[in-house]
């Protein structure tokens, strides 16, 4: 019997411990079963995450292609803008450059009319007299008979030869060599002075001589003043030119006006 009875206990002590293996295996399945769940969602979210990372991929080489195609259009925009700004420029130079050419067309026009008229007008500004244009016969022949005078090593250039004066013209033995701008400049003074020089140096009574209807700047009107010049500018008359005015005009005094 006592065998019988610690059989029986034996018999139950297994039983338990059956019972506990039967209750961790169920455990460890239900684990097992929850860790194979947990694998698939996490597989799947790995699969999912390989998906988006194949499709953002795939979207940045097509954004980098597209880049790539704006940078290539981008360089051929700035290219193309350039050559558009150089050819406006060129443009816009040329527009410059013929107006101006056309601005000086318009002055030398100008110019070349109101010398024509004061040409018309020296008898009447000089008071008597008599001259005109170097280009005419009868300067031409008074200027060559001067000139004729010169030391022969005298040197004449463009800017001190009496020939190329806009007018010569003369009062008995005085000689106004005249130079004439619509605005008088230094360089007019400077011209008028030196053409003037070369008939002095012959022997003529030459005097500098510059009309214009204004004065370039007040520079111009005092480097008149210390160069010698005599002026007809702003309707103002040099005293020089006053004294030539009153000279008696030979050719009234003598009938051959």
């Amino acid at each position: 019997m006592e065998t019988s009875r610690q059989s029986v206990e034996r018999l139950d002590r297994h039983e338990a411990e059956l019972a506990e293996l039967r209750r961790i295996t169920s455990e460890l399945v239900e684990t097992s079963r929850r860790s194979v769940e947990r694998l698939d969602r996490l597989e799947a979210v790995v699969a999912e995450l390989v998906e988006t990372s194949r499709q953002s991929v795939e979207r940045l080489d097509r954004h980098e292609a597209e880049l790539a195609e704006l940078r290539r259009i981008t360089s051929e925009l700035v290219e193309v803008s350039r050559q558009a700004v150089a050819r406006l420029e060129r443009l816009e130079q040329r527009a410059d450059s013929l107006e101006d050419w056309r601005r000086g067309e318009a002055g030398r026009r100008e110019g070349e009319l109101y010398e024509r008229k004061i040409r018309k007008q020296a008898v009447r500004l000089f008071a008597g007299g008599r001259g005109g244009s170097p280009e005419s016969d009868r300067v031409q022949e008074m200027l060559a008979r001067w000139l004729a005078k010169l030391p022969p090593d005298y040197d004449i250039s463009d800017e001190n030869d009496p020939t190329l004066a806009d007018l010569i013209w003369w009062k008995g033995d005085r000689v106004l060599v005249v130079e004439v701008s619509l605005r008088v400049d230094r360089y007019d003074v400077w011209r008028a002075r030196q053409r003037a020089e070369t008939l002095r140096a012959a022997g003529v009574n030459a005097t500098p001589l510059v009309v214009g209807q204004s004065w370039a700047n007040p520079e111009a009107a005092l480097f008149a003043q210390e160069q010698g010049v005599e002026s007809l500018a702003e309707d103002n008359y040099s005293e020089g030119l006053i004294e030539f005015r009153r000279l008696a005009d030979p050719a009234q005094v003598n009938g051959n006006a």
